[in-house]
């Protein structure tokens, strides 16, 4: 993640929390996801980015899954 958060084509993050106005690169915390699937199908979810060692860790939950 260079300049924060990125998406796929067709998948969108959206902060579910205030967003700081200082230079937070990358940001950590909870988005909104929500895209559409090879198939066609829409999906929907959050993911979590937190701090882990030297990098992040990405929590996913799409719909009913994690």
């Amino acid at each position: 993640m260079a300049n924060g958060p990125t998406a796929r084509p067709g998948e969108t993050l959206t902060p579910v929390g205030a967003a700081s106005t200082d230079d937070v690169s990358p940001p950590e915390g909870e988005y909104r996801v929500e895209g559409r699937n090879a198939d066609g199908k829409d999906y929907e979810g959050t993911v979590i980015i937190a701090k882990a060692g030297s990098g992040f860790r990405l929590k996913w939950k799409v719909d009913r899954s994690e």
